[in-house]
């Protein structure tokens, strides 16, 4: 999955280090919709109880060190494409074998079709590599007229025939087999941009800013024109998937918002309208203090959320599309350490902790398939390379395979 998600902003490095010593984190999972939020604090086997699952294999590209840097940046077609120093390298998944690298210096995770691959450099020069060979197939410059400071780059998106590019000055369209500049905006936002979604015929961008100091607006452009075709009033956290014609996005909510946990607005794409509003009090005890993080898979909605930091206890909750207002989740599982990430593959799902543990549940009813223990609680990446989970910590790359889903509840418990 490309998207990642931490209910973590409020947290100093010392006091993440002081609960992830000795932490002992459990997986509470409850999937009976009625009465799954209620549930949530039940006792619940330790990790354990887990098959420890170990890598496929290693890459370590960098000297370990703290901190976030995105490596690991795109998987497409059995090969995952990461940064090498200042080089772009592909490997085999299923034998992490080097197939190519080239000297490219990737500023901003790149994104992949079904042949090539479009990347960003530090000279914010775009450019297309055939995926088998690594060649450059084109680049192009990124133009930037009257910019004293220099652009920094954001991120891209491939939308039918156009490549996007943001960036901290302009939003800019390129052909996607010529590499010609089609289009560019660079007067909404004085932000720059970060390109969230898009549908057939409509871009959207935020401003690249930190969301959760105040939210942002959205802006919608005709992918054809890069015509402005509307800009929201009410600022959100994130653009959380696109569905039918309408995006699906988080509010943003500050601590003294009242009402619920999580607000969630259904936009009309042709207007900016919103036509819906879904608002979820995932737990009316709380505490007041965490931001709440909402991801989408597979027509599900799945929310972080911090339940009680002195109790230390983490909450993930699934709720379908289009659920009620005010429905309880329809599944939920607790952790006893912080969630650093979540993501999917068809339907095991992996936690990223910060006790250094990835655990894989079975998403449709929590049930326990095993856990890879790390040296490093700095998760940067976790990908879905069908086959394995791709997960960078801090200078290493590890692939692990996707555990398997037993055939019943019975076969899994021998």
């Amino acid at each position: 999955m490309k998207n990642k998600f931490t209910t973590l902003q409020k947290i100093s490095l010392p006091l993440l280090f002081a609960l992830t010593i000795g932490a002992a984190p459990f997986i509470c999972a409850h999937g009976t919709p009625a009465h799954a939020a209620d549930q949530l604090g039940d006792p619940a086997p330790t990790g354990s109880t887990f098959q420890q699952l170990t890598p496929d294999w290693e890459k370590t590209i960098r000297k370990p060190q703290y901190g976030v840097d995105a490596e690991i940046s795109t998987y497409a077609n059995g090969r995952v494409y990461y940064k090498l120093k200042e080089q772009i390298a592909a490997a085999e998944v299923t034998s992490g074998k080097t197939k190519w690298t080239v000297p490219v210096t990737m500023a901003a995770p790149p994104v992949a079709d079904t042949t090539a691959l479009y990347v960003i450099n530090k000279q914010n020069l775009l450019y297309k590599l055939d995926q088998k060979t690594g060649k450059v197939l084109w680049k192009s410059t990124i133009p930037h007229p009257g910019t004293k400071k220099k652009p920094v780059p954001v991120n891209v998106l491939v939308q039918g025939n156009l490549i996007i590019t943001s960036d901290s000055h302009t939003l800019s369209a390129f052909d996607r087999v010529s590499g010609k500049l089609k289009w560019q905006d660079s007067k909404t936002s004085n932000a720059g941009y970060r390109v969230e979604q898009s549908s057939d015929t409509i871009i959207l961008a935020m401003p690249d800013r930190p969301n959760w100091q105040r939210g942002n607006p959205f802006y919608a452009y005709d992918s054809r024109t890069g015509r402005l075709l509307w800009k929201t009033a009410a600022r959100y956290n994130k653009a959380i998937t696109v569905q039918d014609g309408y995006v699906y996005s988080q509010k943003y909510k500050t601590e003294e918002t009242p009402g619920y946990t999580v607000n969630i607005d259904k936009i009309d794409l042709q207007t900016g309208k919103v036509v819906q509003t879904f608002g979820y009090l995932i737990d009316k005890e709380a505490w007041s203090g965490w931001g709440a993080s909402v991801d989408y898979y597979d027509g599900d909605f799945y929310v972080i959320r911090t339940i009680s930091y002195e109790d230390r206890q983490w909450g993930l909750f699934r709720i379908p599309l289009g659920t009620l207002s005010g429905s309880k989740p329809a599944a939920s599982y607790s952790f006893y350490t912080p969630i650093y990430q979540v993501n999917f593959s068809g339907n095991v799902l992996a936690v990223a902790l910060m006790d250094e543990n990835v655990y894989f549940l079975n998403r449709q009813n929590g049930q326990q398939l095993g856990v890879s223990i790390f040296e490093s609680n700095f998760f940067n990446t976790t990908l879905d390379a069908e086959t394995h989970f791709l997960i960078q910590t801090a200078g290493k790359i590890s692939a692990v395979r996707i555990p398997e889903i037993p055939l019943d509840d019975k076969k899994s418990k021998k």
